[in-house]
């Protein structure tokens, strides 16, 4: 997903004339070819925004029984989108 957000516009500028699902394959087979290394920040923002769902949705939960929900998460202090724009800035 993260990889599909940051290349997507790249790749369709690359190919105008590709329609979106041509332009999708392309970003495929791209991400198949890269090393590890390479997917390395694009695994580790879907790492970070797969631990904010699971804490979010279980605070969600219990907060659920108790008739109010939270707005704002955060984890050790720092908010998940602090964390996503620290990964982001090494890419």
């Amino acid at each position: 997903m993260y990889f599909v957000q940051r290349s997507q516009k790249d790749f369709k500028a690359a190919n105008p004339s590709l329609v979106h699902k041509e332009v999708i394959a392309k970003m495929g087979a791209a991400w198949h070819t890269m090393t590890d290394k390479d997917k390395k920040p694009f695994t580790d923002l879907s790492t970070i925004d797969k631990a904010r769902y699971e804490k979010q949705k279980q605070e969600y939960q219990s907060n659920l029984k108790k008739g109010a929900t939270k707005k704002k998460e955060t984890v050790a202090g720092k908010t998940t989108a602090d964390k996503k724009a620290k990964v982001l800035k090494k890419i």
